[in-house]
């Protein structure tokens, strides 16, 4: 079973009126909860949290407006690090809340994703450059697939039992 499991595989075996006790078929439902359970992640965003490390993004452009970028990844429950890099300088951007305006500093969109450079409170631009920006986050609605909203579950229920009927 994978990290980003929907389903437990007692689950699956429900969905697709298998006993419990029968274990014939494990491997093959295993595979297909994460096959529809990966599927899900790339159609929805992550239904269980996902960690994604140092993803890469292109800093500012010349163009107006070029304040933020979209993260791979959404909804977000938390940032753990940005780094962006200024030629071959490193700064570490520090989150922005309403106490407190850092002068070098992020907000994000938890579910759009969308992460936006701030300097000291107002709106600013990543420095130019080639994957220069650097994000690790957490991406997700559910700590664990064992938790997962009802509505995700029936969805990768029903997935699982179209796949395993074929």
């Amino acid at each position: 079973m994978a990290t980003n499991d929907i389903l437990t595989l007692a689950e699956a075996k429900s969905y697709c009126q298998i006993a419990t006790s029968d274990q014939t078929k494990d491997t093959l439902l295993a595979s297909i909860i994460t096959g529809v359970s990966t599927r899900m992640d790339r159609k929805f965003g992550p239904v269980v949290y996902s960690t994604i490390t140092a993803e890469l993004h292109d800093g500012g452009s010349m163009r107006e407006g070029y304040t933020h970028i979209y993260l791979d990844y959404s909804p977000v429950s938390s940032i753990t690090q940005v780094v962006e890099y200024d030629g071959i300088t490193p700064s570490t951007l520090a989150a922005q809340s309403n106490s407190e305006h850092p002068a070098a500093a992020y907000v994000v969109n938890r579910v759009s994703g969308r992460l936006g450079r701030m300097s000291g409170g107002a709106i600013d631009r990543f420095p130019l450059g080639y994957q220069n920006v650097l994000v690790s986050y957490v991406a997700g609605r559910f700590t664990a697939g064992t938790i997962t909203d009802e509505r995700f579950k029936i969805c990768a229920g029903l997935a699982v039992q179209n796949v395993f009927r074929n």
